[in-house]
């Protein structure tokens, strides 16, 4: 990218927000000289599809402070020497020196090598980039590497090749008929074939008798029994403090509507929820992240993802993670055909990776009717859209040639005005809504905030600080409608009046 004082600074806003180097992006403190290690980030950043930035002389410890370099010359001199000696094949650098906050910061943009010269290597290892650090590639990882130089016609066709074992008997009755009916429907020369069996073979879901990958992932009854990587694995990842690594590890299955189906549901319970009053005075639920956005990306990575051995042969699945700072999607293989920078321009571009499930994945559908993808391209865009809409930061793609990230940036969970997702709130009668306004301006809000979390046998117990948190009162409006709840005899005080430790809870029945 270029470099200026305005891009470095918005680079630092979002290293601070977010909490860590980038996988595109590194800091390094390097006041006098070039750090020792830092062939291997280049190195890692020139296996990369689209290179790589590293900032020298911002320290992370600081919060991203920009500290300086303090002599700029002699250290892109001797950042250079590093990358021109000890890769191969070097890579190219480009530097800027950039002022700021009375330090020069040194940008070194490291460009990505030809498909062709991958990979880059030092003394015989190569390396790229996962999350912000940079890890040796393994055998697989080469392969990917391998395969992505390939012309065109050269390239397998990985969805097309047929399933060992498999038949039609392995097959959903119920989505299979849907995907003919939808298949003829659409093709006046499908709907020329009566015969189901030679309608699949024209499709491509079949070859010989047998499931193509293709065919047994969209329209299988339980494609990870023929091919257990098809699966998708989903956890929320507990920060380090905490004893357990994560909580809610879920193994999902089924064929590809299902996956979809149930991979976002599980995001939505496990993501957080706004809670806000419309001007009728009823609560409405503002998800944290917009569902069709979290969907287009489940979809596309469900879609999209690699089915080459080297992924799929070993057991790679798609993993999504939820952590405090962000939503992480993360699917086998890169991208194909198409750049990150493609996919998000106002031109429309697209380029299935698969290209027969591709046009299975148009003609199933999810439990709500809904096809598993449009087929439309610019969905992508519309996931950027959606976020943004929301006034959400756009979601960060990455694309390391041996895997494509999603990353969508979450507000702060711990805001006072966030509770779990699908919050269960009490429906309140008509004339008890008007009652509620009768008692005071602010208290139907205020009990409205007190029912957030509860449930048919429980209700969350307060204090007179959360309940001012909650609906944005100030302490003494707030206590002013709980007095008048209270005298209703809707809620319940425990402890004694003025105590910070005093509680207000929903009286129940």
């Amino acid at each position: 990218m270029g470099w200026d004082a305005i891009s470095l600074r918005e680079a630092l806003e979002q290293l601070r927000l977010f909490g860590d180097d980038r996988t595109m992006l590194e800091c390094k403190r390097s006041f006098l000289r070039a750090p020792h290690d830092l062939a291997r980030t280049i190195c890692a950043f020139a296996n990369m599809p689209m290179g790589g930035d590293i900032l020298l002389g911002v320290d992370q410890s600081l919060n991203f402070a920009a500290t300086g370099v303090a002599h700029p010359a002699q250290v892109e001199k001797a950042v250079a020497d590093q990358a021109r000696t000890l890769i191969e094949p070097a890579p190219q650098l480009s530097f800027t020196h950039i002022s700021i906050d009375e330090a020069v910061v040194i940008a070194v943009t490291v460009a990505p090598l030809s498909p062709m010269l991958k990979p880059a290597r030092i003394k015989g290892e190569a390396y790229l980039r996962q999350a912000d650090g940079n890890y040796v590639m393994g055998p697989n990882d080469l392969r990917i590497l391998e395969v992505a130089a390939l012309h065109a016609s050269e390239q397998e066709f990985y969805d097309q090749q047929p399933v060992p074992g498999s038949g039609l008997r392995d097959m959903d009755e119920s989505i299979t008929a849907e995907a003919l009916r939808t298949a003829r429907s659409r093709s006046r020369r499908l709907s020329t074939i009566a015969e189901d069996k030679r309608l699949l073979e024209v499709l491509g879901a079949t070859v010989n008798g047998q499931l193509t990958v293709a065919g047994n992932y969209a329209l299988g009854f339980l494609p990870q029994g023929k091919v257990p990587a098809l699966g998708v694995t989903a956890a929320v990842q507990l920060p380090r403090e905490h004893a357990a690594r994560t909580r809610n590890l879920t193994h999902f299955d089924g064929p590809l509507p299902a996956l979809l189906d149930d991979v976002v549901d599980w995001l939505r319970a496990n993501l957080q929820a706004d809670l806000r009053y419309a001007e009728s005075g009823h609560v409405e639920e503002i998800p944290e992240i917009p569902p069709a956005a979290l969907r287009e990306a489940v979809a596309n990575a469900l879609v999209h993802r690699d089915l080459g051995p080297h992924t799929r042969g070993v057991g790679k699945r798609i993993e999504v993670r939820i952590t405090r700072q962000a939503v992480i999607i993360t699917s086998p293989g890169g991208l194909r055909g198409v750049s990150v920078s493609q996919l998000t321009s106002t031109t429309l571009s697209k380029a299935a990776v698969n290209q027969r499930l591709y046009e299975l994945a148009k003609l199933v559908r999810t439990s709500e009717g809904h096809p598993v993808i449009e087929g439309e391209g610019g969905g992508i865009r519309e996931m950027i859209r959606a976020c943004l809409d929301a006034g959400l930061a756009a979601p960060r793609l990455i694309d390391t040639g041996t895997e494509f990230r999603v990353i969508f940036p979450r507000t702060r969970p711990d805001s006072p005005h966030r509770v779990s997702a699908r919050p269960t709130v009490r429906a309140v009668e008509a004339n008890v809504e008007d009652e509620l306004r009768q008692l005071g301006k602010n208290v139907p809000q205020v009990f409205h905030s007190m029912q957030l979390g509860a449930e048919a046998d429980y209700a969350p117990a307060l204090s007179l600080h959360e309940i001012a948190e909650r609906t944005q009162l100030s302490p003494g409006q707030a206590r002013y409608a709980l007095k008048a709840l209270e005298r209703k005899g809707w809620i319940v005080m425990r402890g004694q009046r003025g105590s910070q430790r005093t509680t207000y809870q929903i009286r129940r029945e």
